[in-house]
């Protein structure tokens, strides 16, 4: 009788579980057909797509239905196939989701065992960590997927995939989570349909222990942790895939993880968080430097004038550097501000995303150029409580009693607000200050924020304090997919190769509120007495294709700046310059007091007006690779890496009188 009661009750919960198996497959379906995913773009059914799907289907509906009447001893041995095989099914859902070279056989063979011995190591250790078939295979299944289905969304929203500094920045990312669109494309609903599956056909299986005695439990642990540790330690500290032709592309990520599959590549990214000290590197070396370059004395009784430095978000003028023809001009009052300006092109390290980087180059001095690949100071490197040299610090030295950050949005961005104290900021103003702003999309407009800037100046700036203010806007930010009421798209593009693209139309009338907005700003400081300079440049170009010469290699890492004063100063065209060198050409323009530092680099300046991540220029225009021994310049750039190592991270020996005015 308890028997069959038992079996009764099995047998209702087998009955629940069919039932939520047909709610799935019935929303995935319905889900499929709204999105219009089994459409071809040009109408009409995608029979392909309709036949896969009923496959899929079918196979579905097996798995929920199959009951397991296999004996102990078959599943048994299942369980353990499947144990040894899930590596191998893990790589592929992997490779298949991310559509790798692996699917037209391109991938070289040696990535590929790579990875399976990189995914076999992580399986052996959930094996020895849970010791339960269900668990032991379920688990990295499920935390690989879901890190490839983020992969996936992450490349979608800012056009790069993910390294593994990514996870120091979190925050930043779940700061902007929710403006973004998670829709399903087709083939990464097919893969989790059948993830799903493979899901409900291990969890029918019994649920097996594998090991029985302790001592082979934790001889299997110790084994499982040194597999893991020399799978990962050959890729992250030796130069595993160097040797084999590879490289993991900071920049295009997704191409590293197209060549080399999922798990080598956000593992091997990980050896770009290594702080190694530059060959050659000793105190002796940074002294003889530091001799030759004396700091000048804060100078604080001259009068200054205020400084106003926005860093206008993915700002960049599409018409000049793409040849793009629109409807109206994008940015007329922009073009037109010649008088008392210092404007040009300043080249970046970054494209579609990293903004912090581009900022800390221009408050610093130092260059992203001579980091991890993949990390950003602001996050990895630069504590509230460890002061770091800047241009704050010395324009305090010079006077300005009030040094702010603006930045119409949340705090949590590239956790700026202790990166900010360790700069010098007396304090950082976000969204919470802004009454009933006006927004564009979901972002606080830039007209909004350039009549905060102004508040700002007209509660802080006095002659004998004047104010700096460093703002970085939000307006312009990404996605631009999505269209709303509050943007009226009134510009159009008219190149037909780019007529269609909603999201370009969108960005060039963002970018036409951004004018209106500084149009704005200026026609407000032209009537001042005080004399005002105001600063701005963009901090990378948006995530949008645009037709590139391939002749020029750093086209897509181009973006305006200009250098405006409400007084007269010499008109200057700067046709090259990176952010490491426009806070020091700032202070130069000025007039101010130099530190060692900042007279190295206007030296190094004139030898290399352009350093970035992905190369430096020559006064010659010439293009060459940073770590290039053969290159000239290479010296110069080498004392310039000594002099950044020092100052970021050999703390006991900075140099503190070359960093800083005297």
């Amino acid at each position: 009788m308890k028997q069959k009661k038992i079996e009764y009750i099995w047998s209702k919960q087998f009955h629940k579980t069919e039932a939520v198996g047909y709610v799935w497959l019935a929303a995935g379906l319905i889900y499929i057909c709204a999105k219009g995913l089994l459409e071809r773009e040009n109408g009409g059914l995608n029979l392909k797509r309709v036949l896969l799907t009923a496959v899929i289907w079918l196979f579905s509906i097996w798995c929920i239905h199959w009951k397991n009447e296999l004996s102990d001893r078959i599943q048994k041995r299942i369980a353990l196939v499947v144990s040894i095989g899930s590596p191998f099914i893990l790589f592929l859902i992997l490779e298949i989701n991310f559509h790798s070279l692996l699917l037209s056989m391109q991938m070289k063979t040696f990535f590929i065992l790579l990875n399976l011995a990189l995914l076999g190591s992580f399986s052996f250790l959930s094996v020895v960590l849970w010791n339960r078939f269900h668990a032991a295979v379920l688990c990295p299944l499920v935390l690989w997927y879901l890190f490839s289905v983020a992969n996936l969304y992450v490349l979608r929203f800012r056009g790069t995939a993910l390294l593994f500094t990514d996870f120091f920045q979190i925050k930043s990312a779940l700061a902007v989570a929710g403006t973004y669109d998670y829709s399903f494309d087709y083939r990464m609903l097919a893969i989790l349909f059948l993830v799903v599956d493979y899901m409900i056909l291990i969890c029918k299986l019994k649920n097996i222990a594998y090991f029985h005695s302790r001592k082979v439990h934790l001889l299997a642990a110790c084994f499982s942790v040194l597999s893991v540790a020399f799978c990962c330690g050959s890729v992250v500290f030796g130069d595993t895939i160097v040797r084999h032709g590879g490289k993991i592309n900071q920049y295009l990520a997704q191409r590293s993880y197209s060549q080399y599959g999922t798990s080598v590549t956000i593992i091997g990214s990980a050896k770009y968080l290594q702080k190694d000290e530059p060959q050659g590197y000793s105190t002796d070396v940074i002294d003889e430097i530091v001799s030759q370059y004396p700091s000048d004395a804060a100078d604080s009784a001259n009068r200054r004038p205020a400084l106003i430095v926005i860093m206008d978000e993915a700002f960049t003028d599409f018409q000049n550097l793409y040849h793009l023809k629109t409807s109206e001009d994008t940015l007329p009052f922009y073009g037109s501000l010649k008088d008392n300006v210092v404007e040009g092109t300043l080249y970046v390290s970054i494209y579609g995303g990293g903004t912090a980087n581009t900022e800390y180059e221009f408050l610093t001095g130092n260059s992203a150029a001579f980091v991890a690949e993949g990390a950003i100071p602001y996050q990895s490197y630069l504590k509230k409580d460890e002061a770091h040299i800047s241009v704050v610090r010395n324009l305090k030295d010079m006077g300005y009693h009030d040094a702010l950050a603006l930045h119409p949005f949340n705090s949590k961005g590239y956790n700026r607000t202790n990166a900010y104290q360790a700069l010098g900021f007396d304090d950082f103003l976000l969204e919470d200050c802004f009454e009933k702003p006006q927004r564009l999309r979901k972002y606080i407009s830039d007209i909004s924020d350039v009549e905060k800037v102004i508040a700002l100046y007209e509660e802080y700036h006095t002659a004998q304090t004047p104010l700096f203010l460093f703002n970085v806007t939000m307006q312009n930010h990404s996605p631009y997919q999505d269209l709303y009421d509050n943007l009226p798209l009134d510009i159009t593009v008219k190149n037909k190769k780019y007529a269609d693209m909603q999201n370009l139309q969108i960005y060039i009338n963002l970018l036409r509120k951004s004018d209106e907005a500084y149009e704005h700003l200026i026609t407000y400081f032209e009537k001042q007495e005080e004399p005002v300079v105001i600063v701005f440049f963009g901090d990378h170009q948006p995530n949008i294709p645009m037709k590139r010469n391939k002749k020029n290699y750093l086209q897509k890492y181009q973006v305006p700046f200009k250098i405006w004063a409400n007084y007269e100063i010499k008109e200057q065209q700067i046709d090259k310059i990176s952010p490491n060198y426009l806070g020091v050409k700032l202070m130069e323009l000025m007039d101010a007091p130099l530190t060692g530092y900042q007279k190295f680099l206007l030296e190094l300046y004139e030898e290399v007006p352009v350093l970035t991540k992905n190369g430096y220029i020559t006064k010659e225009g010439a293009l060459y690779d940073v770590g290039d021994e053969t290159a000239p310049c290479y010296d110069k750039i080498m004392q310039y890496r000594f002099l950044q190592y020092n100052n970021l991270f050999d703390k006991k020996h900075t140099r503190e009188s070359f960093f800083y005015l005297d």
